[in-house]
Formats: C-alpha cells, sequence, structure tokens
C-alpha cells in the first residue's frame, strides 16, 4: 500500500509494497495526486520498499521524467542495500539523486 504525507512544501510518497508491475496502478495514482502541486517536490521514501523490478525501475524514470517537466524533481530516499544495488547495476540511480533518508532529500529541495 503507497501513501503520501507532507513534510513541509514536500510530498513524502512511502509504502511497504514492492516497486512492480502488480503495485505500479496504486502507487501512480498516489503519484498524481502528488503532481497537483506545481512544481512537483516529491521523495520516494523507499525504506520499507522490499524490491523493485524492471516495471519499477521503468515507473521512476517516468515519474523523474514528468516531474521535470513540470519544473520539479522526484527524490529517491533510505533505499534499502537490494534495491540501491537494483538502481546502481542498471544505471537508473544515475538518473536522479538518492539519500540515506528523507530528511536529507528533503533539505535538497533548498539548494
Amino acid at each position: 500500500m503507497f501513501q503520501v504525507s507532507q513534510q513541509g512544501t514536500i510530498d513524502v510518497i512511502y509504502g511497504n509494497d514492492p516497486l512492480t508491475e502488480p503495485n505500479l496502478s496504486e502507487l501512480n495514482h498516489v503519484f498524481e495526486e502528488t503532481l497537483k502541486h506545481v512544481p512537483p517536490r516529491i521523495v520516494l521514501n523507499m525504506a520499507d520498499i522490499p524490491l523493485m523490478d524492471s516495471a519499477g525501475l521503468e515507473w521512476t524514470l517516468d515519474a523523474t521524467e514528468r516531474c521535470a517537466l513540470m519544473g520539479g524533481r522526484l527524490q529517491i530516499a533510505a533505499a534499502n542495500p537490494l534495491c540501491r544495488d537494483i538502481l546502481r547495476i542498471t544505471g537508473v540511480g544515475e538518473q536522479f539523486e538518492t539519500f540515506v533518508d528523507v530528511r536529507s532529500a528533503a533539505r535538497s529541495f533548498a539548494r
């Protein structure tokens, strides 16, 4: 299940389901709600997300691009070692900034 919370003017998306094809429609629904805030300033908190597959990787790239087109950004925070490895090995992690926790990801928007 995915949800969104506010940290100041930042939308933080969090959940505990894998970023895999069966879960992406729910994630996308939550993501679409965050795009109402222009420019979108979104942190994807991956602390409790156990796994991501190619569909999840593609979703992160698409979400990053949509945010950029609206003048905003998507940041990744607190990915577990497996998800960090998946992002690194595939090269997808080079497309956006990743942070060790939500606080540092949210602070990055002030730069």
